[in-house]
């Protein structure tokens, strides 16, 4: 199974290139973003009902960065999705990685093992200078 790796912020396009895949291509894609896991623990034990207010994105973020530092939390559930997507049959496993060193981490991983890895950073300006403001 191939694999894509999508880069950038929040509103940046990652989404709409996902179905444009699928409507030119007819390939059924497994998706999984790494902050996924961040969200899991923020529904199960914070309340979180699942807006994405600056105040929101900035904590799940906050809670990647320990689960990066604590154990490599975000690379550890990559890897298990892929495990999923192959499970489920499909043509490409798409994750979504926001920071350098980590998809750095996962191309090197896929690479490794031979298994077609690519990664595009979808740009949105406007989105870009939002993201940057609000950090």
């Amino acid at each position: 199974m191939k694999v894509l790796i999508l880069n950038g912020p929040a509103e940046a396009g990652k989404g709409t290139l996902v179905q444009i895949l699928v409507d030119l291509y007819n390939v059924d894609i497994y998706e999984y973003s790494s902050i996924d896991w961040a969200k899991d623990v923020m529904l199960s034990h914070f309340g979180w009902q699942g807006e994405k207010t600056p105040k929101v994105r900035k904590l799940l973020g906050d809670i990647k960065k320990l689960g990066i530092d604590y154990g490599d939390i975000p690379y550890y559930k990559v890897l298990e999705e892929y495990e999923h997507a192959i499970s489920s049959m499909s043509d490409l496993f798409v994750v979504d990685v926001r920071e350098p060193p980590e998809i750095k981490k996962l191309v090197e991983h896929f690479r490794g093992r031979k298994i077609p890895c690519m990664t595009i950073r979808v740009y949105n300006l406007k989105k870009e200078k939002e993201a940057a403001e609000n950090l």
